[in-house]
């Protein structure tokens, strides 16, 4: 039904979920949609599950849930310490992980670790289901790979393999809450023997899209 509605209103549309930069855009008159498609109630996009080798967080998980959740803590750290990192309890209670994808802020700060991680974005439109690397998905300043009428309903983040470690950091300018001037994410994999293999580099906010550095 949202996807037909979407289709339905093309352009005029505009997809709400948890609503902290949409209510933002209206406010300051960027966007004038004539229509809101309010998914908050979809079944199955709140959840977070592990099975094999991958955490699926739902598009509508909140930032807070990711910050908090057990199995996320203790399987994938630096995700829920990046999480905890974006600006204030109040934002992290509202804002949804489909949300921050699908936006594209070139400064938030979880698609830069999501990059970083190899993770992949699970959308749903006319054509049925279609997972996009998270690489490929930001295209540029608020721009995605997502078509016409498709709604992220998923992220999907492969569990690091033992003995990997790794690490967000985020630069600002004034506040800890505030947006960042630049996001880096950086993790490596300890052979037990001195040597590390597996590293990897993505910097977000200092580009139109996170970019991984090999």
């Amino acid at each position: 039904e949202a996807v037909a509605l979407l289709q339905e209103h093309e352009d005029e549309a505009k997809v709400v979920a948890g609503s902290t930069a949409l209510t933002i855009m209206l406010r300051n008159r960027l966007i004038d949609p004539s229509v809101l498609v309010w998914i908050g109630r979809l079944p199955g996009l709140r959840d977070i599950s592990i099975a094999d080798g991958v955490a699926e967080l739902g598009a509508l998980v909140s930032h807070r849930a990711v910050e908090r959740d057990p199995a996320v803590r203790a399987l994938i750290p630096v995700l829920a310490d990046t999480f905890s990192k974006v600006a204030n309890v109040r934002i992290r209670n509202a804002a949804t992980v489909g949300g921050v994808v699908a936006e594209a802020d070139y400064a938030s700060d979880p698609p830069a670790a999501f990059v970083g991680l190899g993770a992949e974005i699970v959308a749903h439109g006319p054509a049925g289901r279609r997972v996009i690397a998270a690489s490929d998905f930001f295209v540029a300043f608020y721009e995605t790979a997502l078509a016409p009428a498709e709604i992220v309903t998923a992220v999907r983040v492969p569990l690091p393999a033992a003995g990997t470690g790794a690490v967000y950091h985020k630069f600002v300018t004034r506040s800890s809450e505030d947006r960042p001037c630049v996001g880096v994410f950086a993790s490596c994999r300890s052979s037990g023997d001195g040597r590390y293999t597996d590293t990897r580099v993505s910097v977000g906010a200092a580009a139109e899209t996170p970019q991984r550095f090999p």
